[in-house]
């Protein structure tokens, strides 16, 4: 934000009061009229209100009056002749720097000192009639101190705080900068982004000045000037300011703060003998109402010259005038919002320093935001002004009562600034994980969203396919399914074009890859022993990325020993048998995708000269894998068998726990109920009947989520051996892991 190059005048004025009586009224004090004389104000030490700050909020029509206690160091003859029910009235002195206008309840003495308590008078009952107004040209020296309200806020030269005294350059040039906290809703200073901000900084300089005029008049007790009372009253400002606005969060606010006051010596106007003590301040206050939004900032320059008028003459009149200008510094938003942001001048001319006219005026800045809509953001400027008195002026029939607030001008300049159409923000990301691969269905997400429009449809294509499909603007999911039919690397475009023309893309580059089959050895275990002339059962397991469902035709088993005798490839249940060679095997699992690419898999086996009689070979195919994790109900149990010698096989089902570990926790292991029997069949093997376990928990009752188990087969062929017997095959498993 840029501040102004040259610093523009403040005018504090009250107008004149034109239109007034057409002459002078000539006072006439109220016999029970009391105006201090030199001795008596001399020897007040002591103006004490005992109800304040209730009493002096002049703006509700129904404050209590104040209460006060006058302390006098000396007596004397005027004191002495004081009674309870007059007026005491008196210009400012050091221990009422405002004056007074009270009306004596009671009085005691101590010695030589005089304790006098009183309550608040009317003017009115001090002044049967007259006039009074003034124009007091403010100068530096008026100026009596100056108080920063908010933490932030910052005079000329760093200060804080001013206040006229002996040796004290007078403060002539004011300009103070901000930036407050308006809101805070967790109340947290150190979390921003729940917070309405404030901030700016404000120029101008103590010029011209305040005036006002009030007349009253009664003839034999009636009111004979129109009905009774005259007044006006105005107050102007000729300022320069900079204010912005910035919000982290969604919320409707209406906040009020008092950034700064400057307080000026009071005016004494005498009506006759009586003294009418004028006290002129100013306070700037910033304000925030509205719905703002995450992320909305919006300021503005202002310049302004203008006056806010009441006057009273048989009712109010608003008598305003205003001259204005605005210009945008800084705006943006990214959601709907409503907000306006205000730097008013709020001014008090207050007799005594307790009652009397007091206004605010100034200018605002108002953001508009509607996301989808264009344009998507208004800044308009206007200028509003607040008056208000409460005034009562005794007219002998009835109290006369002033009370007036009302807002006496709302003037909205209309757009200073808004957005220019932008192009849509447009999103595109892989659905999921990894790299895509060939001839597989992959999936690429995109959106498109206009701040003028709204959702858009998104066109991809590719640079190597060319066009890939479109994604509907309001899609959901927002995604592509496409497949590749080439590998390689490519770069995705996601386009999208709005109602005004304007065009935007994002991209992702990619790599479609076509990896060979991953191939896993299932059975034989590595180092697993074996017989020269047995028969072993080949068991494997592959995937290939391409295609959906595996064939088993495009895989092949291998041995080191050339002698040893295979199987076509790995359909059904493949075996190998063992020629007579001792030589320990590398046996190899080799698959290829329909592209030629090959992956594969090796173990290594030990073989062993031929027994008399060959022990029965067993394997689990049922459940398969490494630990697999299956669930506690229908289990069902398989597994494979053979004997070279075609003999006879008794085998039997046996399950037992399992610890963290791995290892079997003792005394757990128990038969598969329904897992024992006898086969034969022919040395190339054969299944063994399904055996299921219904339920876990009925051989483990407790099992629960995360437990480990471990299945065994055991086959023997009723042989003595050697080698030994039972032949003995495991397979773990695991129940799905707990979830809390």
């Amino acid at each position: 934000m840029r501040y102004p190059a040259k610093i523009a005048a403040l005018a504090l004025l009250l107008a004149a009061c034109g239109g007034g009586p057409p002459s002078r009224i000539e006072p006439k004090i109220d016999p029970d009229t009391r105006v201090l004389n030199s001795q008596s104000r001399a020897s007040l030490s002591g103006f004490t209100l005992h109800n304040a700050p209730a009493c002096l909020d002049y703006t509700n029509q129904n404050r209590p009056l104040c209460q006060a206690t006058l302390t006098f160091s000396a007596d004397n003859p005027q004191l002495q002749a004081l009674e309870v029910g007059q007026v005491l009235v008196s210009e400012p002195t050091p221990a009422a720097p405002y004056g007074l206008l009270q009306k004596v309840k009671g009085i005691s003495r101590a010695g030589n000192t005089v304790t006098v308590q009183t309550e608040e008078a009317d003017l009115g009952e001090a002044l049967e009639q007259g006039e009074a107004d003034f124009q007091k040209t403010l100068t530096p020296s008026d100026l009596q101190s100056a108080q920063a309200l908010a933490q932030s806020v910052r005079f000329a030269g760093g200060l804080t705080a001013y206040s006229a005294q002996s040796g004290v350059r007078p403060m002539a040039t004011l300009d103070f900068s901000f930036d407050e906290v308006l809101y805070d809703q967790d109340n947290n200073p150190s979390t921003t982004n729940d917070q309405v901000r404030v901030s700016g900084k404000v120029f101008f300089d103590v010029q011209n000045g305040f005036s006002t005029g009030v007349s009253w008049k009664k003839v034999f007790g009636v009111p004979t000037y129109p009905n009774g009372i005259y007044f006006k009253a105005a107050y102007g400002i000729k300022q320069s300011a900079e204010v912005k606005v910035s919000s982290g969060l969604g919320y409707s606010i209406n906040k009020e703060k008092e950034l700064a006051s400057f307080n000026f010596s009071p005016i004494t106007v005498f009506v006759g003998p009586l003294p009418l003590v004028f006290v002129p301040s100013l306070k700037m206050v910033v304000n925030a109402s509205g719905q703002v939004s995450a992320g909305l900032s919006f300021g503005a320059t202002q310049s302004l010259n203008a006056q806010a008028c009441l006057e009273y003459t048989n009712g109010f009149n608003n008598c305003s005038s205003f001259g204005e200008s605005f210009s945008a510094s800084l705006s943006g938003a990214n959601i709907g919002a409503l907000a306006r942001g205000s730097l008013l001048g709020k001014a008090d001319v207050l007799l005594y320093g307790i009652v009397g006219p007091y206004a605010k005026l100034g200018g605002y800045l108002e953001m508009d935001v509607v996301v989808p809509r264009n344009p998507v953001w208004r800044l308009s400027a206007g200028v509003e002004a607040y008056l208000g008195l409460h005034l009562g002026i005794d007219l002998g029939v009835t109290e006369f009562r002033l009370d007036y607030d009302q807002k006496v001008y709302d003037k909205n300049l209309g757009t200073i600034a808004q957005a220019t159409p932008q192009p849509p923000s447009v999103t595109l990301s892989q659905a999921g994980l990894g790299s895509p691969q060939l001839l597989k269905p992959y999936s690429l997400c995109a959106t498109a969203y206009d701040p003028q429009d709204g959702p858009k449809a998104v066109s991809l294509s590719s640079s190597v396919e060319g066009s890939l499909g479109s994604i509907a603007a309001n899609a959901n999911p927002p995604c592509l399914v496409y497949t590749f039919t080439t590998e390689g690397p490519r770069t995705i475009t996601a386009s999208a074009s709005n109602s005004a023309g304007l065009n935007s893309s994002a991209t992702l580059s990619l790599n479609v890859q076509d990896p060979p089959p991953s191939v896993q050895i299932l059975n034989p275990k590595p180092g697993q022993g074996f017989y020269a002339g047995q028969t072993v059962l080949l068991q494997g397991s592959w995937l290939d990325p391409s295609l959906s469902t595996q064939n088993c035709a495009n895989a092949v088993w291998k041995s080191s020993v050339a002698a040893d005798t295979l199987p076509a490839n790995a359909c059904g249940n493949p075996t190998i048998t063992l020629a007579s060679s001792t030589t320990s095997r590398t046996l190899t699992l080799e698959v290829s995708n329909a592209r030629g690419k090959k992956g594969s898999a090796t173990v290594n086996v030990n073989v062993s000269p031929a027994p008399a009689n060959y022990p029965p070979s067993a394997l689990i195919t049922q459940p398969a894998g490494v630990n697999p994790e299956i669930g506690y109900t229908q289990i069902a149990l398989k597994g494979w068998v053979q004997d070279n010698e075609n003999q006879m096989l008794t085998y039997t089902w046996k399950i037992q726990r399992l610890d963290g570990s791995g290892n079997p926790i003792s005394g757990t292991q128990q038969n598969v109920p329904g897992g024992s029997g006898s086969i034969s069949f022919t040395s190339g093997g054969t299944d063994l009947p399904t055996v299921m376990i219904a339920n876990l928990t009925s051989l483990y009752p407790g099992a629960t989520c995360g437990f480990h188990f471990r299945l065994t087969l055991e086959v023997t062929d009723g042989n003595a051996g050697p080698p030994a017997r039972p032949t003995v095959a495991t397979q773990d498993f695991r129940l799905p892991p707990c979830i809390n």
